[in-house]
This record gives structure tokens, C-alpha cells and sequence, in this order.
């Protein structure tokens, strides 16, 4: 007999799921409890979905007012943005090794390119990424074409320097 976690209810082995990392074996929570959780997990994800689509159409709308308000805090703050882009600029640089052909760099150049197609093509902006980050915390990749990736402008911003291992 063990106890739920959740429903606090004595329960036979039987009614929880195999856990190896636990101590007695099983689960903290009993079936149901689980399944239960399970579901709450799936509406959430709709939820987060929705959330999404919301926030995408919401920028739509207010795209025109987002890049002005941009440009303002750009004009006001004119010494920390072009640092930030020096810091970047200095960075792709530094990590641009010197045994790069001239194919790899036309390689490089077609990713940009694509890129800015893209950007046109959805009416949204797609973003150039480096895989492994060039300034990561953990490692540091290089400007090379195999390390860079077109992906959409939003998942770009928010994978940030973070390098997520597959």
C-alpha cells in the first residue's frame, strides 16, 4: 500500500505508474492523479497556442507604432544601441576563422539573402541565427555557414544566446 501525494489516499501498487528515480519504485502520484495532471498539461499547451496567435496578430496590428516607438528609443539612446551593435559586429568578427573560403562566404551571403526573401515573402521578419551562439554563456560558436540557420524573427529574439542541445 502507498500513499498519493496529491489525493493524500491509500492506494495498491497497482494504481501507480513504475518510477525508477523514486524510492519505493512507483510514483508519487497515483494514476488518476496523474492522468488528471496530463490533461491539465494538454489544455495549457491550447491555451499557450492560442496565447500565441494572439500576440502574433496583436503585433500585426500594432506593427506600425512598435518599430516607431523603436526608432525613438534608438534616436534617444543612440550611444548604447550602436554599442550593442559594435559588440555584436566585433563578436561575428572574432569568430569568422581565416580558413573560410570564398564559397563559404557566397554560402553565408545566400543565408542573408533567403533571409531578407523570407522577411518580404510573410510580410514578417526571419532572422539569420547562429546555432551555437556567438557570445553564448556556456560555448561559443563561429560565423561559419554550417553553424547558421533561417528561422522566423520571434523564435530568434527569444532563443537569445541560448544554445539548446537536440
Amino acid at each position: 500500500m502507498k500513499t498519493c501525494f496529491k489525493c493524500k489516499l491509500l492506494k495498491n501498487f497497482s494504481d501507480f505508474y513504475p518510477e525508477k528515480g523514486n524510492a519505493s519504485g512507483y510514483a508519487s502520484y497515483c494514476k488518476e492523479c496523474n492522468n488528471e495532471y496530463a490533461k491539465k498539461r494538454r489544455l495549457n499547451k491550447d491555451i499557450k497556442a492560442k496565447d500565441s496567435d494572439k500576440k502574433k496578430q496583436w503585433y500585426l496590428r500594432n506593427k506600425q507604432r512598435i518599430v516607431a516607438n523603436i526608432r525613438i528609443w534608438v534616436k534617444n539612446n543612440r550611444a548604447r544601441s550602436n554599442a550593442t551593435k559594435k559588440k555584436y559586429e566585433l563578436a561575428k568578427t572574432k569568430r569568422t576563422p581565416a580558413w573560410l573560403t570564398p564559397v563559404d562566404f557566397e554560402r553565408i551571403e545566400t543565408q542573408y539573402k533567403l533571409a531578407e526573401i523570407l522577411t518580404k515573402l510573410h510580410n514578417e521578419p526571419w532572422h539569420v541565427d547562429h546555432v551555437i551562439p556567438l557570445q553564448g554563456k556556456k560555448v561559443s560558436g563561429l560565423h561559419v555557414p554550417s553553424n547558421l540557420q533561417v528561422i522566423k524573427g520571434g523564435n530568434n529574439c527569444s532563443k537569445s544566446n541560448k544554445f539548446e542541445v537536440q
